[in-house]
């Protein structure tokens, strides 16, 4: 799942509405997904894993750049809508499972508004996390749900995904750092996690997947770059950084990983001609 598909899309048509010549620029609201299919053009390992499936919306991405795709959900009523949507591809395969860094049963914890504008707007399983998050100003916890939990390594070792993996997307909400332990050494030839920072609503300061955390992880891969792309909780406003010591405050999104460097290099520059013009470079 991505809240970028719901929450953050409808924040950054705001933006467009008001700036016109960004949304002809950009040509999408869904900036990341934009330039994730831009990359998939120059990735030569054509598999796809999306961890944290929702909707599809990225296994839509990645069968249109022609992706073998892998899908990760471990909400049973989610599954079984994305298992009908996919039934007659051959292309698709949707697990019901939470990845993680360990094997077994765990308590995935059931995400609910508070609010009830938002709950008419979306779905309150967006937040389904393995997590434990206390509650906030817009978001309740009361309940869990037992799911079978495995690391992506596990899939690899079985034969069940291959080891060349493309593009490992992963939106586990705050559960994203233990799900690259659960999958090294098989992680994308383009990793996406998404990030909070500490000072953001969503993070109360215990969230473990700001980018200090993640530097922690790829600490000894000298090669590991990092691209953000990241909005600003109090101003909807797009900005990007490259290799950045920390992320804004109180801004969320995504970051990009890869030791490619061509790659790398050609994610940045697609950010420059698309938002660069436009958004600050922080």
């Amino acid at each position: 799942m991505s809240a970028w598909d719901n929450i953050e899309s409808r924040h950054i048509r705001n933006v467009l509405r008001s700036q016109p010549d960004l949304a002809s620029s950009a040509s999408l609201p869904e900036v990341e997904h934009a330039l994730l299919k831009h990359l998939c053009a120059h990735i030569p390992e054509r598999i796809g894993v999306d961890v944290g499936v929702f909707r599809g919306a990225y296994l839509n991405l990645f069968r249109q750049a022609g992706f073998r795709a892998f899908g990760f959900e471990p909400i049973p009523s989610r599954v079984a809508e994305l298992r009908r949507k996919w039934a007659h591809d051959p292309m698709v395969t949707i697990e019901r499972v939470a990845l993680s860094d360990e094997d077994g049963l765990a308590d995935i914890h059931l995400g609910d508004w508070k609010i009830a504008e938002e709950q008419a707007l979306n779905p309150g399983d967006l937040f389904n996390t393995l997590e434990h998050r206390p509650d906030n100003d817009v978001l309740t916890f009361s309940g869990a749900l037992s799911v079978v939990r495995r690391r992506l390594a596990w899939f690899v070792e079985a034969g069940l995904i291959p080891r060349d993996i493309g593009v490992l997307k992963i939106d586990a909400e705050g559960h994203d750092l233990a799900v690259l332990r659960g999958a090294w050494p098989h992680l994308g030839r383009v990793t996406l996690c998404e990030y909070w920072s500490s000072d953001f609503l969503f993070s109360g300061g215990a969230a473990k997947n700001d980018l200090s955390h993640y530097e922690d992880f790829f600490a000894d891969k000298a090669d590991m770059q990092a691209l953000v792309l990241g909005r600003d909780a109090a101003h909807p406003a797009l900005f990007y950084q490259v290799n950045p010591r920390e992320t804004a405050r109180n801004s969320w999104g995504n970051i990009l990983f890869t030791t490619d460097a061509a790659l790398f290099a050609e994610a940045t520059a697609w950010c420059e001609k698309i938002i660069g013009a436009h958004a600050a470079r922080v």
